[in-house]
């Protein structure tokens, strides 16, 4: 397992069980689009996130084995609490490691 940070474009889901606007750092886990593995992430707020915008993120998670081919820029990633509590979705900008 690899520490890394990713910088992504995502959107939050307006969903009840998220209270908005979000202003502190979120932990839920992230998982590739095409993959239900999922991995802890800490989301960085600097500001107020409301339900449905597109906001740029830096996000602290781990690169487990097997899904370093799917978590790469471009790729598409949901959040939440898997499987069903699905908090938004987006795409990987780049990785920092």
């Amino acid at each position: 397992m690899t520490n890394v940070t990713l910088v992504a474009e995502v959107t939050f889901h307006p969903d009840s069980w998220l209270r908005f606007p979000l202003s502190q750092p979120l932990r839920l886990s992230l998982w590739p689009a095409a993959n239900p593995v999922s991995a802890p992430a800490e989301f960085r707020i600097l500001a107020p996130l409301r339900a449905g915008a597109a906001y740029t993120l830096r996000i602290d998670t781990l690169l487990l084995p097997g899904l370093e081919a799917l978590m790469q820029p471009g790729a598409a990633i949901r959040f939440g609490m898997p499987p069903t509590r699905i908090a938004g979705a987006g795409r990987i900008l780049r990785l920092e490691f």
